[in-house]
């Protein structure tokens, strides 16, 4: 599966925490400080560590040899729903097939 630009800024957001982490644990003169600075101000910045969750949506399905849809999911954000075609497919029936919508209580921060 390709990398999204939202995985790569999740990404980045990350290795820019260890980063400040790493100098946090240095010793604090002028330098290290005015930089710490910097990259918590960029990192609390609302526009720069918000990803545009809500607007990433993931699709897959699970077919059969005869390629019917068996089962379609869509992650849209912090959403997960399972969709399932009716009727119901034999292979589904007979695991007893379930229509399940899943959500995060809390969204999950990219840092």
């Amino acid at each position: 599966m390709p990398i999204t630009s939202d995985e790569r800024h999740a990404q980045t957001l990350s290795l820019l925490n260890e980063v400040l982490a790493y100098l946090d644990r240095l010793p604090h003169v002028p330098i290290t400080s005015a930089f710490i600075a910097r990259i918590r101000k960029h990192l609390d910045d609302p526009a720069i560590n918000k990803l545009d969750r809500l607007a990433l949506e993931r699709r897959g399905d699970a077919v059969d040899a005869a390629g019917r849809v068996l089962v379609r999911a869509v992650l849209k954000g912090d959403a997960l729903t399972l969709f399932v075609p009716r009727p119901i497919p034999e292979q589904l029936s007979e695991a007893g097939g379930v229509l399940v919508n899943l959500a995060l209580a809390e969204p999950v921060s990219a840092r």
